[in-house]
């Protein structure tokens, strides 16, 4: 859910390893406006910022939130941003 990001330093609480958790280190672009049909050179010059995010998952929890046709909620706790 993109409405609870953690800073770069907080803790990320997790209940149990037995929900098989993983990690992941992902890259999120901010962009300006991008005009439609924009050229990859275009697009480039909307680019604001460049960020690398810290995302979990949990496996255990995946296959059953999968089944109920909403996607993952539960299986992937907030997000944090890198130092």
């Amino acid at each position: 859910a993109s409405d609870d990001f953690l800073g770069p330093h907080q803790d990320v609480l997790l209940r149990s390893e037995a929900e098989g958790i993983d990690f992941e280190g992902e890259f999120g672009v901010v962009v300006g406006p991008v005009a439609m049909g924009a050229t990859p050179d275009e697009a480039l010059q909307a680019v604001r910022l460049v960020v690398q995010l810290n995302d979990w998952s949990l496996r255990a929890l995946g296959p059953h939130e999968m089944k109920t046709g909403f996607g993952f909620l539960q299986a992937k706790p907030s997000t944090a941003f890198a130092p």
